[in-house]
């Protein structure tokens, strides 16, 4: 198992492994094992194959043997092994125990196999070098496809949902429980104001779709998440599942560059100086206006120590930034 070493996520994994694999590397515990190893390699003939057996007593039930052998050098990848109880009684003994042992071998190695950016179980895991293009880790894939299938199963299946989740689906429109770890952001409807097809709902018809990044606990039992927006949404229908809202969205993308900008000519364009109501100005405002506009809102803001713009906020986001097409993000924050 020295080949483990260059892989930093597979090294740990074994680490983790050999740990506990120790706690059950006993004579007092379960009985004792022959095992009896056949080794199938290749001989220097081509048209042969070369076979040898060996036995070793071991105790600990049959994976903490298996992995014992191993662990000294004397199992071949090529080997077969089988195991005989010196004790027939105790094969129940044994059977409960390679189930326990099992059983804390996926609880241990489970954090080992998180991804560290989705937080999630890792999913076809690349080992980076210095060129690009990678192919997948068969050594971790293979070790949590043996240890962890259920949560590979359910991962797959997300990632799955994930490629459907911004077409003609129901995502959570608050951040509560959800495999994807995408939920809508809403603004709340005060007005009561008609919402389209919807008629009068409590939050607004057009939201953010945003995925949680990280999520830390509060010393009050409070949750912060750190969420990111992936595309903004039209709620189409709305209901309400465990007591809280669900929605079946339709994704909206931006419009083209070019299109954007003929709107804007044709509406800064239309504007009267004489106009006095000031959401007419705001809407005839040029974009770069428009930014000069809400810096110097932060700004005033910022003076009067308003709560929304606690230090704290930016210092995790940042100064305002004084791009056009960033700057709503942050202001949405």
């Amino acid at each position: 198992m020295g080949d483990c070493s260059t892989d930093v996520t597979l090294n740990k994994t074994m680490d983790v492994v050999k740990t506990c694999i120790s706690n059950y590397n006993s004579e007092t515990i379960g009985g004792s094992l022959l095992l009896e190893v056949q080794s199938c390699g290749p001989s220097d003939s081509d048209s042969s194959i070369d076979t040898t057996r060996r036995s070793r007593m071991l105790h600990g039930g049959s994976l903490v043997a298996t992995y014992l052998l191993a662990d000294v050098g004397e199992l071949d990848y090529h080997s077969d092994l089988n195991y005989t109880p010196t004790v027939a009684e105790s094969k129940d003994q044994i059977k409960a125990l390679d189930t326990a042992v099992l059983q804390k071998l996926r609880e241990a190695i489970r954090s080992e196999v998180d991804c560290q950016v989705c937080y999630a179980v890792m999913l076809e895991p690349l080992t980076t070098s210095s060129v690009q293009g990678e192919p997948s880790n068969k050594k971790i894939s293979r070790l949590v496809e043996g240890l962890l299938p259920d949560l590979l199963a359910a991962r797959i299946a997300a990632v799955q949902l994930e490629d459907t989740i911004d077409e003609d689906v129901n995502v959570p429109l608050f951040p509560l429980d959800n495999g994807t770890r995408k939920f809508g952001m809403i603004m709340y409807n005060m007005h009561r104001q008609p919402q389209g097809d919807l008629g009068q709902i409590d939050f607004m018809q057009y939201g953010t779709l945003v995925h949680i990044e990280r999520i830390e606990m509060l010393a009050d039992g409070r949750f912060m998440l750190e969420t990111r927006g992936s595309s903004r949404f039209r709620v189409m229908e709305t209901s309400v599942l465990d007591g809280y809202s669900i929605g079946r969205i339709q994704r909206i993308d931006d419009m083209p560059i070019a299109e954007e900008e003929a709107i804007e000519a044709r509406e800064t364009g239309s504007m009267h100086l004489s106009e006095e109501n000031s959401v007419a100005q705001i809407e005839h405002m040029s974009t770069l206006r428009l930014l000069e506009y809400c810096l110097e809102f932060v700004a005033r803001s910022r003076a009067r120590s308003v709560p929304w713009l606690h230090q704290r906020i930016l210092v995790t986001y940042g100064e305002p930034p004084r791009d056009p097409a960033l700057f709503p993000y942050w202001f949405a924050w």
